[in-house]
């Protein structure tokens, strides 16, 4: 009877060493299946990540661009509006100038004429 307990306490323990080899084995593969679905997950989330740093660079260049564009096109527009504003005011100052002259001469025109009338009107009084 001894022996028979010990060959199934012997047989016993090596089905155990079996199983745990076994588990111990798919332990292993798992673990190593687990490890490349992590590493390619980490790859693919690198990817995506300098993609993202990619186009979030081409945004940042494209909006400095068009704030660079926009304040040249302040400028220029500010200066056309300086220069357009300039011009207008010097004609209205030379239509100013001409109409007070044109006011001037009517006025001198109008003073002479009344003035000879005058003279012409003394004459008739004195006749």
């Amino acid at each position: 009877i001894r022996n028979q307990v010990a060959a199934e306490k012997r047989e016993r323990e090596t089905k155990e060493k079996e199983i745990i080899d076994k588990i111990e084995s798919e332990n292993k593969v798992l673990d190593d299946k687990l490890s490349k679905d992590i590493e390619k997950c980490n790859s693919v989330t690198q990817n995506l990540k300098d993609i993202l740093n990619e186009e979030n660079e081409k945004r940042r260049r494209e909006a400095e661009e068009l704030q660079d564009r926009m304040e040249r096109e302040k400028q220029e527009l500010q200066a056309y509006i300086e220069n357009d504003s300039k011009e207008l005011r010097d004609k209205l100052d030379k239509e100013s100038q001409e109409m007070k002259e044109k006011l001037e001469n009517e006025s001198k025109a109008l003073k002479d004429k009344i003035e000879k009338e005058n003279e012409m009107n003394k004459r008739l009084v004195k006749h």
